[in-house]
């Protein structure tokens, strides 16, 4: 987190705590009346929706977000295989809500036994920082 920007490390921290300003949260602070996704205006705004909506302009983002991740992984040296096995992750993720591990690579699958939230937050398994060490 200390190599993030200050507005990048206010974001995670709001996400991981449930305190972003999102449909939820807004119509419970009594700031809005509807808690409908400001871009779809399908489904309720919640934490999960917010990496799931369909609407173009987040399908845009999240491409973008892909391709900086894909970026910052080859510069911190990270193997080819992790690298694709953790974008695929994120892709099957955000598509079908799941994940099929037995796909993935050991690290990996070790990595999402302790958990997805974990990884996310940067906790990583004995196994995935093993294999990232030895490369």
């Amino acid at each position: 987190m200390s190599n993030l920007y200050p507005t990048e490390r206010q974001w995670i921290s709001k996400y991981v705590s449930h305190f972003l300003p999102i449909g939820v949260n807004m119509v419970r602070r009594t700031q809005w009346c509807e808690s409908y996704c400001p871009r779809c205006k399908i489904r309720e705004e919640t934490h999960h929706h917010l990496f799931h909506c369909q609407h173009l302009q987040s399908q845009m983002q999240y491409r973008k977000s892909l391709d900086d991740m894909s970026n910052w992984l080859t510069s911190q040296h990270t193997p080819d295989v992790l690298t694709l096995d953790l974008l695929n992750l994120i892709t099957e993720w955000r598509q079908y809500g799941k994940i099929y591990a037995s796909l993935l690579s050991p690290p990996i699958q070790d990595q999402l036994r302790l958990g997805w939230r974990h990884l996310m937050e940067g906790r990583l398994s004995v196994s995935f920082a093993k294999y990232m060490q030895e490369h």
